[in-house]
């Protein structure tokens, strides 16, 4: 056995014990960016579920009332009662 020969055994021994464990930082790259795109693409679909949704209902749904529309007691209502519009 020559020196060239050693030390090509040498550099390729460790190549190829730690081939699996080259690639396991790679599939965690790739299970992590995967995630990040699925995730991302589920919060658009559900945004633009919602938006739809609430487009649908129509410009007569939302109402604004002057007093609270829950009145708990007298003193609450009329004070809500005398505010200028």
């Amino acid at each position: 056995m020559n020196v060239a020969e050693s030390i090509r055994i040498a550099l390729q021994s460790p190549l190829w014990a730690n081939s699996c464990g080259r690639c396991y930082p790679r599939l965690a790259i790739v299970i992590g960016v995967a995630a990040v795109i699925a995730v991302v693409t589920f919060v658009a679909g559900i945004n633009a579920t919602v938006a739809e949704k609430i487009f649908n209902l129509g410009a007569d749904v939302f109402i604004s009332f002057k007093v609270s529309p829950a009145v708990t007691n007298a003193t609450t209502f009329w004070k809500e009662r005398s505010v200028k519009t």
